[in-house]
């Protein structure tokens, strides 16, 4: 049973959810890694503070001495450097931190930060296209275009049509065509492990297995799409790739 300090910051919502209280800001938030950090010295494994407030004291923690916390930081990923990785991969997944990373990503773009960092870094863009693990698909346009036809001309993860695809380079606005997105960042280059994403979820994805990544704590998640995807994959591909070797394309 818990004991009366437990039940105090503790409660179940209307919906049945389990809720847990700030000890700063002292609202109430769903008890999920959404809304705290993990702490493994707390009764409930999750941290007191919610995640607005503890970022809040972090900050102030950084400014006050930001290379003790480089320090420390470093320290703990060399000595650590397999939870450091887990660490990392994990707050990746969180909808907050994502929803951070694709505004750091567009803001780049807009101000040109990215060109400006590959003409000052010409070997390093050259090396990366020349061993690029999916540079050449193995796909034809005939190929590509009954893929995403199959998958209505949308994004086969968060559903984003072809008519609203719209991708800026160098400060120009235009509307793009989807990435042949490989489901297994590892794997072939054919037919058999594409599908059609956005811009932004090729990006979201990286190299994180699919299963992993596109799930029910996705917000882009969509068990119709979900199953749309599995159903290419395993058996509908096959169709167009027989159609490629009989007609001799």
């Amino acid at each position: 049973m818990a004991g009366r300090k437990y039940a105090e910051y503790h409660r179940i919502n209307e919906q049945g959810q389990e809720e847990k209280q700030c000890k700063d800001c002292k609202e109430w938030f769903v008890m999920n890694s959404e809304n705290f950090g993990k702490d493994n010295g707390t009764q409930d494994h999750f941290h007191q503070s919610c995640r607005t407030c503890q970022r809040a004291y972090n900050s102030k923690v950084y400014q006050k001495d930001p290379e003790k916390v480089k320090a420390r930081t470093f320290e703990y990923r060399k000595l650590h450097p397999d939870k450091y990785k887990q660490h990392i991969k994990t707050r990746n997944q969180t909808a907050i931190h994502k929803e951070r990373h694709r505004k750091a990503e567009k803001r780049r773009r807009d101000e040109g930060i990215y060109q400006e960092w590959q003409r000052n870094n010409k070997d390093k863009v050259k090396d990366y296209n020349n061993t690029r693990q999916h540079k050449n698909h193995k796909i034809t346009t005939q190929e590509w275009e009954s893929c995403k036809m199959y998958f209505n001309h949308c994004c086969a993860y968060c559903g984003l049509p072809i008519e609203e695809h719209y991708i800026t380079r160098r400060g120009i606005t235009k509307l793009g065509d989807f990435h042949k997105e490989h489901v297994d960042h590892f794997g072939t280059n054919d037919l058999s492990n594409c599908i059609p994403s956005c811009n932004s979820c090729n990006s979201q994805k990286w190299e994180f297995p699919f299963e992993e990544w596109y799930n029910e704590n996705n917000p882009i998640y969509s068990q119709e799409r979900y199953n749309k995807i599995a159903k290419w994959l395993n058996e509908d591909y096959q169709k167009f790739i027989k159609i490629k070797k009989v007609a001799g394309l």
